[in-house]
């Protein structure tokens, strides 16, 4: 999986290029045991800080830096952390790959490539890497789910709406620009 060439192009304006190589992260991620795809998708986007895509965000946000793909701008993955508390609810590991600001949510993957935000709240953006990244930088997250912050142990999500949804099978939809 990739990002749409509209997504790269954007990517490109903000340090991005084909064949990016970068070994910033790997003893973090070493150390924390990464799945191999995280890795591969930190070795070529990490540390890259981006503006959004949406022209209506962007002009609501004085066109600031929102996204970072910078490992170490997140809580981090240590036994006090966001991932680590949000990881022991669901029952699964999580990955953090960046933060989003001014909301300082940390943006985390599973090692099955479901998307998250983490904060108060833990929100499911995707199950697919790529296409959550791309939500992210889209501001497209309106078709996320998010755990039951009631009883975040209850491993119920619920959709924005407020109907709860099946984990596995929600159709995450995003909007077309």
């Amino acid at each position: 999986m990739s990002f749409t060439e509209k997504m790269k192009d954007h990517l490109m304006e903000f340090g991005w290029s084909e064949n990016r190589r970068i070994n910033d992260y790997d003893i973090f991620m070493d150390k924390y045991n990464y799945p191999e795809f995280i890795k591969q998708f930190i070795q070529e986007f990490g540390g890259i800080k981006l503006k959004t895509l949406n022209p209506i965000e962007r002009s609501k946000l004085n066109d600031r830096l929102r996204i970072s793909l910078n490992l170490f701008d997140s809580d981090g993955m240590d036994e006090d952390s966001v991932a680590k508390d949000w990881s022991d609810d669901i029952g699964r590991k999580l990955y953090v790959v960046g933060l989003y600001s001014p909301e300082n949510f940390d943006i985390a993957v599973d090692e099955n490539g479901a998307v998250y935000f983490l904060g108060e709240y833990c929100q499911c953006l995707s199950n697919d890497l790529y296409k959550g990244i791309e939500a992210i930088i889209r501001v497209d997250v309106g078709g996320g789910i998010e755990l039951d912050p009631k009883d975040t142990t209850s491993g119920k999500w619920y959709d924005w709406s407020g109907n709860l949804v099946d984990f596995h099978s929600h159709d995450f939809k995003y909007r077309k620009f």
